[in-house]
């Protein structure tokens, strides 16, 4: 007999692939935040600016979470920094 949520759904105990990533995008804000000693929401609406979480960090899910925190966001650092140059040009 399988577990049953209140609807009669089967309970499936695994999260998504989409809900890992974005708990990973999550901390990946998170630690940028601490690191540049902002909040998180700062942090993600300058990620969001340039959609650097779609464009970088989702779609390089499979590489970055094999790496470093460190490594990684010194990755999505130099992203942003560059697309802000950008901006200012």
């Amino acid at each position: 007999m399988k577990p049953c949520e209140p609807n009669g759904k089967t309970y499936n105990p695994f999260p998504s692939e989409d809900a890992i990533k974005a708990s990973f995008a999550s901390l990946c804000i998170d630690t940028l935040a601490q690191r540049l000693f902002c909040s998180p929401a700062v942090m993600y609406r300058r990620l969001k600016q340039f959609n650097i979480i779609n464009d970088f960090i989702f779609r390089h899910y499979k590489t970055l979470h094999t790496q470093s925190l460190d490594y990684v966001a010194d990755s999505i650092l130099e992203v942003l920094n560059n697309k802000e140059k950008l901006q200012e040009l």
